[in-house]
Order: structure tokens, then C-alpha cells, then sequence
């Protein structure tokens, strides 16, 4: 896959093999005139941190795809900057952690959009758990 979409996987010295893999992917443009919706994948080490983050993700763009875009451009930076807690990680506690980060780097991203936006569904594998992100409308 990697050699099939080398742009879409982690780049930089701080990429990991991944926990999981993306199989495959799908994209149907509709009625609109371009395609506005975007994919990642990947995998890193969280900023100041011994944990890593397997992740997929797609943003639905609203509007035209330069927010899409941007976010997925992002994405890696976004999930880097991740404050995993030391010590034992509790599902509960990630899974909030994830949301409110995710909440607060989108609402900052979409706010230079006037006219666009984006929807983001991702999943993380963080040690032994797994974790679905949804946010949007």
C-alpha cells in the first residue's frame, strides 16, 4: 500500500510501523464538480512520549476541499502533539483526551474557512486499544 500511496502515509523521522493497516479505500465524487473529501494513515510516537499512535482517518470536506485538505495535511502534526499521560493509560481517559485535542486543533483549522468545513471519522490504536473519533456535523 505504501508503495501504491506514498503520500498519504507518516512521514518524518518520528513515523512508526503502524498497529494496524489501511486495506483499501474508496472515493465516489457524486454530483459535485470536484472531490472535497481527504484520507490519512499512519503511525508515530506521541510528543514526549514512549506511546504509539496507529491511526486512519478521513475528512469529509463541506463546501470545497481546502479544509479537508489542511486538516489532513495536519493530521500527523495534530496526532504527534497528542498528551499521552505516563503511566497506566485508562480507555475512558484516551478517549477523552482524544476528543477534546481533536475538538480544539479542528475548531482552530476551520475557523479560516468561512464557506468550507470538514467532518473527521478516525481510529487510533493506542498500546492495546482501539479508538473511534467522529466529530463534525
Amino acid at each position: 500500500f505504501e508503495r501504491i500511496f506514498p503520500s498519504l502515509q507518516a512521514k518524518g523521522s518520528n513515523r512508526i510501523k503502524p498497529l494496524f493497516s489501511l486495506a483499501s479505500e474508496c472515493s465516489v465524487k457524486g454530483r459535485r464538480p470536484r472531490h472535497e473529501d481527504c484520507h490519512v494513515f499512519g503511525a508515530v510516537r506521541a510528543a514526549g512520549s514512549r506511546v504509539n499512535i496507529s491511526y486512519a482517518a478521513v475528512m469529509d470536506g463541506h463546501g470545497g476541499s481546502n479544509c479537508s485538505r489542511t486538516l489532513a495535511t495536519a493530521f500527523q502534526s495534530i496526532v504527534e502533539q497528542i498528551d499521552v499521560p505516563k503511566g497506566k493509560i485508562y480507555p475512558e481517559m484516551m478517549a477523552s483526551i482524544l476528543r477534546d485535542h481533536f475538538r480544539e486543533k479542528i475548531k482552530q483549522i476551520s475557523s479560516e474557512f468561512m464557506t468550507q468545513g470538514s467532518t473527521l471519522c478516525a481510529c487510533f490504536g493506542i498500546q492495546n486499544n482501539i479508538y473511534f473519533l467522529n466529530l463534525g456535523d
